[in-house]
């Protein structure tokens, strides 16, 4: 088991402690749904969180990330950023942040 994957282990072990969590899917990859819907999932050696304003990574440090466009046709989709795993000790805060947000949606 890589490191990459250790830390999303650990990630869904915690947040699925928390009512309302539970793992699911986003375009076939793992991640953490919170009322059956997506905040966070991991695409191979990066980590993808919905947080909306990419300020949030700029003030932890994160200055390199990507913004989700998963479609040849369609524009990016702004709220879905992506964390390498040069970043993966950011990775569980940037999960709690996302359920955060996704709480204040739902």
């Amino acid at each position: 088991m890589s490191t990459s994957d250790q830390v999303f282990a650990s990630i869904v072990a915690d947040l699925t402690r928390q009512d309302g969590v539970t793992v699911g899917r986003m375009m076939r990859a793992p991640g953490l749904k919170f009322r059956n819907k997506v905040f966070a999932f991991r695409q191979g050696d990066s980590m993808t969180f919905k947080l909306g304003d990419p300020g949030i990574l700029e003030q932890l440090g994160i200055d390199e990330y990507r913004v989700l466009s998963p479609f040849k046709t369609k524009p990016p989709l702004r709220d879905w950023l992506v964390v390498d795993r040069r970043y993966q000790d950011k990775w569980p805060e940037l999960a709690r942040i996302g359920l955060h947000l996704m709480r204040g949606q739902l």
